[in-house]
Order: structure tokens, then sequence, then C-alpha cells
């Protein structure tokens, strides 16, 4: 499927500006402990960076040092602005570099296009700065759109507590779930989110044997029936949201397959497969991803479907595959199931991340 690029905007400046009066002459009036300081779009924040991994990409968070103003030339006013005594400036700036896979694999939905992600990123994110019991929000810029990228943005000079301003915390939120930088330690709790700064695994095919017909269809039916798996440990998939703690999300491009026929009868095979939902792990059933590309096609059936299981793992999945026949005279048997199983290894899903590379400051 081919990548698209659209060039629409995906944020807008939502920040609370400073109060009217303050001036170069003056520069404290009107600021306050909790205020937010837009900066002018072209002078954000430097510091020290942490890259924060997300679904739909990598997320570049910089931080800045404690300051006692900011420069007219970096405020979206044009005016100096100060902190009253007790207080300091802490500059917070973030950068979303979005990811695509062409097979949708890093969202676990295909058709997944550059410019829905970044809007979707958009719409998700919340960067948040917490200084004891006082919380920041650092919000959405407009970017710049040279007809090639679409930034998604954000920054702010956040007034707050001197004491203690060195030894917060930076929340990252995406639907819902938190990673948390520490500014004192520089660690970065990824929580389930850990998965995302390993290297990119593919997809990997496993074995996917049919079990035995029943019994009591032995010398009435003939059946040539299996299918294939590939599987994709996700901590995220998009529809579905994040794992549960400890567990991890697994997508399987499931085809499945047959050709059943009935002993003695004219015409007989298979009109149609279903995968009724019968895809279970420790008793937990399997759902379709949404958006995937389902197909039942005479005796095949091939979708994505996801479900989850535990991390550090080797899981058992069982499924059933519905086979509709036909024949003539009537076959004895309107439908037959056909079992088949395959093995999910989670052993090798990270659970904490590396000692280098994204999520470490540099």
């Amino acid at each position: 499927m081919a990548r698209r690029h659209g060039h629409r905007a995906v944020a807008a400046v939502a920040v609370a500006l400073l109060a009217a009066g303050t001036s170069a002459c003056s520069p404290s009036a009107g600021v306050a402990d909790g205020d937010t300081v837009a900066p002018a779009v072209t002078a954000l924040v430097e510091g020290t960076t942490t890259r924060v991994m997300l679904p739909a990409g990598a997320l570049d968070l910089t931080v800045g040092e404690p300051r006692d103003e900011v420069p007219a030339h970096q405020t979206a006013t044009g005016e100096t602005v100060a902190a009253p005594d007790g207080d300091v400036v802490l500059g917070v700036g973030w950068r979303l570099q979005p990811t695509f896979a062409d097979n949708g694999a890093n969202f676990g939905t295909p058709g997944t296009y550059y410019d829905d992600a970044t809007a979707r990123t958009a719409e998700r994110l919340r960067v948040r700065l917490r200084v004891g019991d006082e919380t920041r929000e650092v919000p959405v810029v407009a970017g710049p759109d040279d007809g090639r990228e679409l930034a998604v943005t954000g920054a702010a000079w956040l007034v707050v507590p001197a004491e203690g301003a060195d030894a917060g915390t930076i929340e990252v939120e995406y639907d819902g779930l938190v990673q948390t930088l520490d500014l004192a330690s520089g660690e970065l709790d990824a929580d389930v989110a850990a998965p995302l700064y390993a290297p990119y695994a593919l997809p990997t095919r496993v074995a996917c044997p049919t079990g035995e017909l029943d019994p009591g269809l032995a010398g009435v039916l003939e059946v040539d029936a299996g299918c294939t798996a590939q599987l994709l440990p996700l901590p995220y998939v998009e529809g579905l949201g994040w794992a549960g703690a400890g567990r991890t999300w697994v997508v399987v491009d499931l085809v499945t397959y047959g050709d059943v026929t009935v002993v003695g009868r004219d015409f007989a095979g298979v009109d149609e497969v279903r995968q009724d939902g019968t895809l279970t792990a420790d008793g937990d059933e399997a759902v379709v991803v949404p958006e995937a590309f389902v197909s039942a096609d005479g005796p095949r059936w091939s979708g994505e479907v996801a479900l989850q299981v535990p991390v550090g793992t080797s899981t058992t999945v069982e499924g059933r595959s519905t086979y509709a026949l036909s024949a003539t005279p009537a076959p004895p048997v309107a439908e037959v199931e056909i079992p088949y199983s395959f093995v999910v290894d989670a052993t090798a899903v990270p659970t904490t991340l590396p000692t280098s590379g994204p999520g470490v400051l540099r």
C-alpha cells in the first residue's frame, strides 16, 4: 500500500499567555507561580534530551536548566519574563519523530499512514511537569510544515517553585499510559512500553498443526486442512490499547484453509470456512484487530487477530476453524470443526529499558 503524506496542520497553539502589562521595563509584572510562558516558535527549549518511545514514533524530550528569566526574543509576546522571588522558569520542550512501517506492524494495524498517525498522536499525547504536588502541562505548539514533514511539537517555560525544580518529574502520557522521567536521576520508567525501546522486531512464522478430527466422523469425511501463523509481540495495538501489566499483545497474521469432502457424495466440498472467535490463550479469547483486512474466500480465512499472553512465558494458543459443507445428496453433517494450535514464545519480550540507546539521557 503506497505511503501518502498529508500537508494539513495537526496542532495549534494552546498555551496560557502572560497577563497584559508585562514589559521589558518591568520584566516580572503579571508573572506568578503556576504561569505558563509561551515560547517563540523559532526559539524552542535547549537543554538535556531524552528519547521517549511511543507507538507512533520517538518523542525527543528536552529539559532546560532552571532560569531566573526568559529573554524577550524567546517568548511569544516579545517581552522579557522574570520569575518572582522564590520561583524559577524551567523550560520543557518536545518533538515527535514519527515512524512508519509499510506493513503497519508498529501499530498492529495495516493501512496506518504517516499523517494519520501524526494527527492521532497529537490528540492522544500529554506531556506534564510535576514539581512536588503541582503539575504543569507542556502544550502543543504549531511546528513548521515545509511540505515534506508534519511536526508535532510542544514547548513552554513554566514558572515553578525554585525548591525542588531540579528534582521534579516529566510525565509523558499516550492513550492512558504514563512514562515518567525523573529529572534528578535521569531515569525513565517506561512501564509496559518498555518493548518499544528494543530493536524493531519482524514477525516470526510458527508451526500451526491441525489436531485430531472428531472420531465419529472417521470414514465419513476426508480432510486436508491446516493454517499458517505469523506472530508479532506488541505492547500497544491501535484500537485495542496497551497490554495489561505483565502481559503483551501478540498480533497474529492468521490464515486457515482446508478441503473437506464427504465420502460417497457428489459435489461434496466446502462452501466456506469461518474463524468464529475461537482462538484462545489461557482462556482469553482473541479479537480481530480493528481496521484489519479480513477475507473469507471459500475454504480459506485470513486476517489479523490479537490476544494477550503473559510476558516471559511460552503459551499454547488453540483455535478451531468451522467448515460449512455441501453435497448431493445432503451430507450427514452440515458443518465440521477442525482444531489447530501453535505456541507463542514471549520469553524474550523486554520488561526494562536497555542501558544505552533510546530512553537514555544524552
